[in-house]
């Protein structure tokens, strides 16, 4: 019986832990609104939230209900750079 107590325990927890998966980057939000204007090639289409992390790259949303993802692609500067518009985006953070 206590073999069977012992993996429910375990099954349970790694239930929870895979359930934090899904939001990789929300340790990392921005507390407090704030307006961002930076330079984007449109590579990701249309952008309706973001903001900078602390490790230096930007985290976007294409959709409200949607997660936040990591510009790992750098799409998004802080510089201007050829064949990127000036784009700006504000976030309202948690």
């Amino acid at each position: 019986m206590q073999h069977l107590r012992l993996y429910f325990a375990s099954a349970v927890s790694l239930f929870l832990l895979a359930g934090c998966a899904d939001d990789l980057y929300a340790h990392r939000h921005v507390h407090g609104a704030a307006d961002y204007d930076l330079f984007y090639d449109d590579y990701y289409g249309p952008v309706v939230d973001g903001y900078w992390g602390d490790d230096g790259f930007f985290y976007y949303r294409d959709r409200l209900d949607h997660p936040y993802r990591r510009d790992d692609g750098h799409h998004m500067r802080r510089d201007p750079v050829s064949g990127y518009h000036s784009f700006h985006v504000h976030h309202e953070g948690h």
